[in-house]
Formats: C-alpha cells, sequence, structure tokens
C-alpha cells in the first residue's frame, strides 16, 4: 500500500463492498431506488453512528462531522447502486 494516503482506506472499502453486496443478495434488491434506500440505511446506520461518537466525546467539528458522513453516504449509495443493478 505504500505511504500514499488512498491506500490507507482500501481494506476497509472492500470490507464495506462485501457486506453491503451481501446485503443486496440478501434483501434481493434488484434495481437502483432499492439500491439507494439500502446504501442510504447503511449509511446512516452503520457509518455516521460510528462517528457521532467523536463528536459527543473527543469535541469533533459538526462541520468536519459533517464532510466525513456525507462522503461516507455518496461512496456507500453509489455502491449499492453498482451492486443493485450489476446483480
Amino acid at each position: 500500500m505504500g505511504d500514499h494516503p488512498s491506500g490507507r482506506w482500501r481494506p476497509s472499502f472492500f470490507g464495506t463492498s462485501y457486506v453491503l453486496a451481501r446485503f443486496v443478495v440478501l434483501l434481493g434488491v434488484v434495481d437502483w431506488v432499492d439500491a439507494v434506500y439500502l446504501g442510504l440505511a447503511v449509511g446512516i446506520g452503520f457509518q455516521a453512528t460510528g462517528i457521532v461518537g467523536s463528536v459527543i466525546h473527543e469535541d469533533y467539528p459538526k462541520q468536519l462531522f459533517a464532510i466525513h458522513v456525507g462522503d461516507a453516504l455518496v461512496k456507500t449509495v453509489i455502491m449499492a447502486i453498482i451492486l443493485g443493478v450489476w446483480r
């Protein structure tokens, strides 16, 4: 992975995409509308709640929280759409 910053997120990206693909199969997502709902549910339910502890306990700036959650939410929804339509 080297010293490049983008190399640090790859393992978690692949883990997220695998779990999301399993959700797509188990929930029977076959179109992009269902995939958007799944992506939003996973993004808000897992990723946003995982970061909110930093805001509460570590005095993390709310604007930075919004940027990180928005970024994770967009990535998750796009992943879900690709996996849902691809299936």
